[in-house]
């Protein structure tokens, strides 16, 4: 049954929560808040997994896509440790526990067992099919008392999607009951302006602007150590690395397939391809 294997991700949580090993962060400071998460597990995993794609050469459209696909995972990392150590929430079935982004998929995994599974260039699986949710905010007796997404860009495309995935989702026989009451919560930095209406929305303790800041900093300033490679850096080099080869391999050999993903990578300038 859906609640009873609901119930039994919540009691994991909990058992990891009551073992003191969860890391802690800020709840009182923006600045220590970003600070306390560029020291958790959760954003070295991620900006290793940054650093790795940054080090092979990416098309201009595709560094675009990158900038925003980890935008999008550090915001998850920062709104699920903040929002679990918020304060325990409670309903008609008592207390409630917010389920981490890796249990939350597992719960859908399982519940969707036919639905294939793919990974994303930030390590974060997907179902092809199913719409799963960041974070499941359930008691302990396995019933949904909200379903939450963390969304750092989301526009009004994004929240239909996610509305109607949640919807179609809440209405499955297998999981009449579990859901019921339940809603769908979006947590986004803070608007300054411009607040989707008609959604629930919880909004962190930073603006849009300053995730970007902190963004730009992640990409443009932040090293592991004082040997180590800026993520721009890193992809400068990736492409420093790809002239070279092909000042070895010949330009003038290169076939118009090739040609055209080159130019797409490093510009469409003449001199990169003239015969040497």
């Amino acid at each position: 049954m859906a609640d009873e294997m609901l119930a039994s991700f919540v009691a994991e949580q909990r058992a990891d929560l009551a073992s003191g090993q969860v890391e802690a962060i800020a709840l009182d400071s923006r600045k220590r808040l970003l600070s306390d998460f560029k020291r958790s597990a959760s954003f070295k995993d991620g900006y290793s997994r940054l650093i790795n794609v940054m080090s092979l050469p990416q098309k201009e459209d595709d560094l675009v896509e990158v900038r925003r696909d980890f935008s999008g995972l550090f915001f998850e990392g920062m709104a699920y440790m903040y929002l679990q150590q918020s304060g325990i929430m409670e309903d008609s079935h008592g207390p409630l526990t917010l389920l981490s982004p890796e249990n939350t998929l597992q719960f859908y995994s399982n519940l969707f067992s036919e639905a294939p599974g793919s990974v994303h260039r930030t390590g974060r699986e997907s179902l092809h099919g199913v719409v799963v949710p960041d974070g499941i905010l359930a008691s302990g007796d396995g019933y949904v008392h909200a379903v939450l997404e963390y969304t750092a860009h989301g526009g009004k495309q994004y929240f239909e999607d996610k509305i109607n995935g949640f919807t179609q989702i809440k209405n499955l026989d297998k999981l009449k009951g579990v859901f019921d009451g339940s809603q769908l919560i979006f947590v986004t930095p803070t608007f300054s302006n411009n607040k989707p209406r008609g959604v629930e929305v919880r909004e962190m303790p930073f603006t849009h602007k300053q995730l970007r800041d902190f963004i730009n900093d992640i990409f443009h300033e932040y090293r592991i150590d004082s040997d180590s490679a800026t993520a721009v850096e890193a992809q400068q080099e990736a492409r420093g690395q790809l002239t070279k080869r092909l000042d070895i391999l010949g330009r003038e050999r290169l076939t118009p397939e090739q040609r055209a993903y080159l130019e797409k990578v490093l510009g469409n300038d003449p001199a990169l391809f003239a015969h040497r």
